[in-house]
Protein backbone atom coordinates (compact mmCIF):
# COMPACT_ATOMS: atom_id res chain seq x y z
CA UNK A 1 0.00 0.00 0.00
CA UNK A 2 1.40 3.22 -1.30
CA UNK A 3 2.16 5.95 1.83
CA UNK A 4 1.96 9.73 2.28
CA UNK A 5 2.68 12.34 4.68
CA UNK A 6 -0.81 14.75 6.34
CA UNK A 7 -0.79 17.69 4.50
CA UNK A 8 -3.93 19.11 7.01
CA UNK A 9 -2.81 21.33 9.11
CA UNK A 10 0.76 23.08 10.56
CA UNK A 11 1.15 21.15 13.39
CA UNK A 12 0.99 17.37 12.44
CA UNK A 13 3.67 15.61 13.31
CA UNK A 14 6.15 13.01 10.52
CA UNK A 15 3.77 9.94 11.15
CA UNK A 16 3.62 8.11 8.18
CA UNK A 17 -0.05 7.32 7.29
CA UNK A 18 -0.96 4.88 4.74
CA UNK A 19 -3.42 5.30 1.20
CA UNK A 20 -6.82 5.52 3.60
CA UNK A 21 -4.91 8.43 5.41
CA UNK A 22 -4.54 6.92 9.42
CA UNK A 23 -1.07 6.56 10.71
CA UNK A 24 0.09 2.94 10.57
CA UNK A 25 -0.11 1.17 14.09
CA UNK A 26 -3.41 3.58 14.55
CA UNK A 27 -4.90 2.18 18.19
CA UNK A 28 -8.36 3.15 19.28
CA UNK A 29 -6.89 5.44 21.87
CA UNK A 30 -4.56 7.41 19.54
CA UNK A 31 -7.58 8.13 16.97
CA UNK A 32 -9.73 9.42 19.58
CA UNK A 33 -7.07 11.95 20.82
CA UNK A 34 -5.76 12.82 17.36
CA UNK A 35 -9.84 13.49 16.86
CA UNK A 36 -10.49 15.69 20.32
CA UNK A 37 -7.28 17.59 19.32
CA UNK A 38 -8.45 18.62 15.93
CA UNK A 39 -11.97 19.03 17.25
CA UNK A 40 -10.27 21.86 19.59
CA UNK A 41 -8.19 23.47 17.12
CA UNK A 42 -11.88 24.09 15.14
CA UNK A 43 -13.65 24.73 17.95
CA UNK A 44 -11.13 27.77 19.39
CA UNK A 45 -10.82 28.85 16.26
CA UNK A 46 -11.87 32.75 15.90
CA UNK A 47 -12.70 32.01 12.28
CA UNK A 48 -14.69 29.00 12.78
CA UNK A 49 -18.22 29.89 11.31
CA UNK A 50 -20.91 30.93 14.52
CA UNK A 51 -23.14 28.21 13.23
CA UNK A 52 -20.72 25.31 13.54
CA UNK A 53 -19.53 25.74 16.93
CA UNK A 54 -22.86 23.91 18.52
CA UNK A 55 -21.99 21.02 16.20
CA UNK A 56 -18.22 20.72 16.41
CA UNK A 57 -18.63 21.38 20.38
CA UNK A 58 -21.02 18.43 20.56
CA UNK A 59 -18.84 16.04 18.76
CA UNK A 60 -15.85 17.08 20.67
CA UNK A 61 -17.76 16.32 24.69
CA UNK A 62 -18.55 13.06 23.12
CA UNK A 63 -15.32 11.83 21.90
CA UNK A 64 -14.10 13.20 24.99
CA UNK A 65 -16.35 11.27 27.01
CA UNK A 66 -15.54 8.23 24.66
CA UNK A 67 -11.88 8.58 25.52
CA UNK A 68 -12.41 8.83 29.25
CA UNK A 69 -14.81 5.56 29.44
CA UNK A 70 -12.42 4.00 27.25
CA UNK A 71 -8.93 5.10 30.05
CA UNK A 72 -11.39 3.92 32.82
CA UNK A 73 -12.54 0.48 31.59
CA UNK A 74 -9.48 -0.22 29.27
CA UNK A 75 -12.60 -2.08 27.47
CA UNK A 76 -12.23 -1.05 23.61
CA UNK A 77 -14.68 0.60 21.74
CA UNK A 78 -17.99 0.51 22.98
CA UNK A 79 -19.69 -1.39 20.06
CA UNK A 80 -16.94 -3.77 20.80
CA UNK A 81 -18.72 -4.84 24.36
CA UNK A 82 -20.12 -8.29 24.81
CA UNK A 83 -22.88 -8.94 26.71
CA UNK A 84 -24.11 -12.32 28.33
CA UNK A 85 -27.96 -13.33 27.74
CA UNK A 86 -29.65 -14.82 30.29
CA UNK A 87 -31.05 -18.35 29.96
CA UNK A 88 -34.31 -18.68 28.80
CA UNK A 89 -37.04 -20.32 30.77
CA UNK A 90 -40.07 -20.60 28.90
CA UNK A 91 -42.00 -21.22 31.68
CA UNK A 92 -41.16 -18.09 34.00
CA UNK A 93 -44.09 -15.44 34.15
CA UNK A 94 -43.21 -12.39 33.15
Amino acid sequence: MATRKPVVGDDIDDQTVDATGEPEDETYEGLLTRTIDRLKVAVFDPKTPPRDLAALTRRLMEFEKELLRLRETDAGPADLAEVADEDFDPEEEI
